[in-house]
């Protein structure tokens, strides 16, 4: 539901453009929390798949839940791909506070609430003499309420990479790292991720953009995106979409669920958002019909994907001269589709 109104935004802003707001889990609140997060994103990749119109490729917005959702199709899926890609309040890097319960009883009221659900989770993996070693009960909690999947706890971050069905795999979290994951993502031509500054509902709610409690430790500070094992090791491809320019971080003054409402309007949607939509060309398009003259290394620019062409604001000079001078060129190959998920 939450979504519609960003799907208004865009139909009102490109006339003719195409819009899938993706019905998974039922369409409701319920199926969002009770069908297990594995199923829902290959209800979306099937739901993808159906649509004729995105079979080229297509922009892909999430919001909450979807946030993860949608990252999780790049990484697994990709097919057909996805070209730009912008998270509203994704919880990436995991909660560690219950959804919805957090603005009532906030973390530092009730600990309780955290240790209670740790205990849950990972209890078979750090009691001395659990009656559960295989975890049984954790595995039987994820599948019931989806939000225990991408349930963190640094205190037992062991037992949570043990014991995590869904979060951990798509995070690359493990020795084992899965190759297609970061290639997926790294073949994005840009990523934006939204902070919603004045949400309760995911905590931290700078996991938006890939920042968490330190390993052993549930208090601030957190650890920021880049001082992270997970951009310094590339596990999911972060540190590549950042250093070639195509990674964008925003904190707006809105709550969780205001995000992609008509009040954040003007903050989300009408800013970088709203001009990575309006996108023509994946980045292999936009170098076919570069001048003759573009150096061998050019590279798509996040900015240079605005309407504005904001080249000065781009790192990458040359390479985003190279793409808005060629901007008439890409706007006669049509916009490309999108395809939201709440």
């Amino acid at each position: 539901e939450a979504m519609a109104h960003w799907r208004s935004f865009i139909e009102a802003d490109f006339p003719g453009i195409h819009v899938h707001n993706a019905i998974i889990a039922g369409d409701t609140k319920e199926g969002s929390l009770l069908v297990p997060m594995n199923k829902q994103v290959e209800e979306l990749a099937a739901v993808i798949r159906a649509d004729p119109k995105l079979a080229n490729g297509f922009n892909l917005v999430g919001h909450s839940q979807g946030g993860l959702l949608t990252r999780a199709y790049i990484e697994r899926f990709n097919d057909p791909p996805v070209h730009n890609y912008i998270s509203l309040a994704g919880p990436h890097d995991g909660v560690y506070g219950v959804p919805d319960l957090n603005g009532l009883c906030p973390d530092d009221s009730c600990p309780w609430v955290n240790d209670i659900i740790d205990t849950v989770m990972h209890g078979c993996s750090t009691w001395p003499n659990s009656s559960d070693p295989g975890c049984t009960l954790s595995k039987v909690a994820q599948h019931a309420l989806t939000f225990l999947s991408y349930w963190k706890t640094p205190i037992f971050y062991d037992a949570y990479l043990a014991n995590n069905t869904f979060l951990a795999d798509v995070n690359n979290e493990r020795a084992a790292k899965n190759d297609t994951y970061k290639k997926n993502m790294a073949s994005l031509n840009a990523m934006l991720l939204v902070e919603a500054g004045k949400d309760t509902i995911v905590v931290p709610r700078e996991s938006a953009r890939f920042s968490f409690f330190k390993i052993g430790e549930d208090k601030r500070p957190l650890v920021p995106m880049k001082q992270s094992d997970s951009y310094k090791g590339d596990w999911i491809g972060l540190k590549t979409l950042d250093e070639s320019g195509k990674l964008e971080q925003i904190t707006v003054p809105c709550g969780h669920q205001d995000l992609p409402r008509d009040v954040c309007k003007n903050s989300t949607y009408m800013g970088i958002a709203r001009e990575l939509l309006n996108n023509t060309l994946p980045a292999a398009s936009v170098a076919s019909v570069a001048p003759a003259s573009a150096p061998a290394d050019d590279m798509p620019c996040l900015f240079c994907l605005k309407t504005t062409c904001q080249c000065d604001a781009c790192p990458h000079t040359t390479t985003c001269n190279s793409c808005c001078g060629n901007r008439s060129a890409a706007i006669a190959a049509g916009v490309l589709p999108i395809v939201e998920a709440d």
